[in-house]
């Protein structure tokens, strides 16, 4: 092989098991460090392109629609999910929904759920705010590729799961035997 400046792999992990996937994600970051090779990487695998990736482009319907460092795509499109258990339904929600840092709340039984600007100063803004009595428990989930990608979409992933006609599907697999 000649040395190339540029590498195209189109979905290289696909099918792969975890161990050769792995050594295939090493290839890659070695050829990149060591011969200064630019790989551009197709995937549908956003943890992949999170790891491997420098710079990324999400694509939907043919277009680009973002551009980006995978930490700046987080920070800019993505929240933090927070979610708090609460012992009883008395909360101020028009107090959390006045914080700059908070983009939506949404109140279901006696779950509390925000998404807030990422940042540890905003979850400490919006536990400032609440009865801290009232919280039976909390989870903070980091923004990720996958909620990037599902935002900038429009899609939910319960939206995507709709989607699919499994017997359409399950009869297009049966006539391609």
């Amino acid at each position: 092989m000649n040395s190339p400046v540029v590498i195209f792999m189109d979905e290289p992990t696909i099918g792969l098991d975890v161990v050769t996937r792995s050594m295939l994600w090493k290839l890659i970051q070695d050829l990149n460090k060591e011969y200064g090779v630019s790989v551009l990487l197709t995937t549908h695998y956003m943890e992949e392109a999170d790891t491997l990736c420098k710079r990324i482009a999400i694509i939907n319907q043919g277009k680009i629609v973002a551009v980006g460092e995978p930490d700046q795509l987080k920070t800019k499109y993505g929240g933090d999910l927070l979610e708090l258990e609460l012992a009883s339904k008395e909360v101020n929600l028009e107090a959390i929904r006045s914080l700059k840092a908070v983009s939506d709340v949404k109140l279901s039984d006696n779950k509390l759920v925000i998404i807030l600007a990422p940042g540890k100063e905003n979850v400490m803004e919006v536990l400032r705010t609440i009865d801290l009595a009232n919280v039976k428990g909390m989870k903070l989930q980091r923004p990720t590729l996958d909620s990037v990608f599902l935002k900038l979409t429009g899609m939910r992933i319960e939206d995507a799961e709709q989607k699919v006609d499994f017997r359409r599907f399950y009869t297009q697999l049966r006539r391609n035997r």
